[in-house]
């Protein structure tokens, strides 16, 4: 190869090698763009009797609401028979009053917790199967 050959090869590295970072860095920007916004903070849609029936009890500036919808309120609110599958929805309302962080996790209060985005998840594959035929 001659001395004009490599130096061409060289530019053409050169060239593509900053193409490359360029747009790497465009993807990572964008990235960075996308994990430091915030998601829109959700309203519900729907308020039925179940909050009416609510039961409240407060110990050590921790007060806490809870209420069950029926199966009929269940359905209307996420649109699947959630009660037919053996899955009862709990609404909680939980207030610290304290001047201290405090946390909740809900697999410590039933250890047969199922994540909203699980409940979601298997309704859409029972959905997907049915619609497949399997």
């Amino acid at each position: 190869m001659g001395q004009p050959a490599v130096q061409t090869l060289r530019q053409l590295l050169i060239f593509r090698l900053g193409r490359y970072l360029r747009n790497a860095g465009i993807v990572c920007g964008i990235s960075l763009v996308a994990a430091c916004t915030s998601a829109p903070q959700s309203t519900p849609v729907y308020v039925g009797n179940y909050q009416d029936r609510a039961q409240t009890q407060e110990k050590e500036g921790i007060r806490v609401t809870a209420g069950v919808p029926s199966a009929e309120e269940s359905k209307d609110l996420f649109g699947e028979p959630l009660y037919r599958r053996g899955v009862q929805p709990v609404w909680l309302k939980i207030e610290n009053n304290r001047d201290e962080y405090v946390s909740f996790l809900p697999v410590g209060l039933d250890p047969t917790y199922y994540a909203p985005e699980v409940s979601a998840c298997s309704s859409f594959t029972v959905r997907l199967a049915a619609s497949i035929g399997v």
